[in-house]
């Protein structure tokens, strides 16, 4: 009965340190300027996006950034997360986001290309869309969308799903939404691990996968290369013992 005791303690402690290490690998993987493009644009307020949201689903603020290899202009909507109205999903999905972000809060990403006049996020089941504005109509997937620009630089996009995927297609009860735009600080990457997310997510996991298994398996070689040790002081010190 003890042994099976130690056994299932031993069990437990090996699955604890796992669990904790893959926890804390994945948490501290958000720490990172990985992608970070410190460069400003005078354009970003000129071709921010025109968000419509449903009431009382607003974002909190838009952070972008400009890269000047592509001179495309990213705006990071930020909301404080994502919510299905069902309390215990939200809590256990907020939880899920949390582990494997870093935060629950969502950020949501659209491409500006001001030179070539393209928009770019993504919509309903995560697929990427491509479209082109000019004047007041933009243009995608053979698609016409009158009067989806404003001032003919600030394309309207329309909260299309409950996790804040988006479309230009006008949604109904949505409405413009004012949010305030500012450049992209290192502390705020940081603070919204834009670093974890999207495609880098899958590299995060993966290392903090296998920084679990090293560290347990080391600790359970460590283990029990201490635990052999003592048995051999025990049966030395039992043969000095005899021969004395």
């Amino acid at each position: 009965m003890r042994g099976c005791i130690r056994k299932l303690l031993a069990g437990l402690a090996v699955v604890t340190v796992f669990f904790v290490t893959f926890v804390l690998a994945l948490y501290d993987s958000g720490y990172t300027l990985t992608g970070y493009f410190p460069s400003k644009s005078l354009d970003a307020r000129r071709y921010a996006p025109l968000l419509y949201t449903l009431p009382g689903d607003e974002p909190e603020l838009v952070l972008y950034m400009y890269n000047k290899s592509t001179h495309a202009i990213t705006y990071y909507v930020i909301w404080s997360g994502e919510y299905t109205g069902e309390g215990i999903v939200d809590r256990l999905y907020e939880y899920l986001r949390s582990l494997f972000y870093g935060s629950s809060t969502d950020v949501e990403s659209i491409d500006v290309y001001p030179l070539n006049r393209t928009v770019s996020f993504e919509t309903s089941g995560h697929k990427r869309v491509w479209a082109t504005f000019s004047g007041t109509v933009c243009k995608y997937d053979d698609v016409y969308v009158p009067q989806c620009t404003v001032n003919g630089t600030h394309v309207k996009v329309y909260v299309l799903t409950w996790n804040h995927l988006f479309t230009l297609e006008p949604q109904a009860g949505t409405q413009p939404t004012s949010v305030e735009v500012k450049p992209m600080s290192p502390n705020d990457y940081i603070r919204y691990r834009v670093g974890r997310r999207g495609k880098s997510i899958r590299k995060g996991v993966m290392m903090a996968f296998l920084t679990a298994i090293i560290t347990t398996v080391l600790m359970v070689l460590g283990s029990w290369y201490l635990l052999e040790k003592r048995k051999g002081w025990e049966k030395l010190k039992e043969r000095l013992r005899r021969g004395s």
